[in-house]
């Protein structure tokens, strides 16, 4: 078995093994540029338009909560977790909302 896949009209072809051997560091990857990312912001605006949270966005929250980033989130459902409220300086139902908040307070 493979993924195939083109870019920029050139066909490629990787076996699945090849890809399984690389997983672990791949998912490192993405978890230290995501961090490298918060690191650089000043601020940290999670858009969650799906009413089931994942680790993910939750260890995000959490890491930019602990690095002293202001975390504002748009999450449009009522059950929210009392951990995502934790964490973050404000949650909002719509991306209209948020803006007018950091209008407000001068962020923007």
């Amino acid at each position: 078995d493979a993924i195939e896949f083109e870019v920029e009209g050139e066909k490629f072809k990787i076996p699945i093994e090849q890809i399984e051997v690389c997983k672990d560091d791949i998912y490192d990857q993405i978890v230290a540029r995501d961090y490298k990312l918060i690191d650089q912001s000043d601020i940290v605006i999670v858009y969650y338009p799906v009413p089931t949270l994942s680790a993910g966005v939750l260890s995000e929250i959490n890491y930019s909560f602990t690095h002293n980033k202001e975390v504002y989130a748009i999450f449009p459902y009522e059950d929210l977790s009392p951990f995502f409220s934790y964490y973050t300086t404000g949650v909002f139902k719509s991306v209209e909302e948020l803006i007018s908040y950091l209008r407000e307070i001068e962020k923007i």
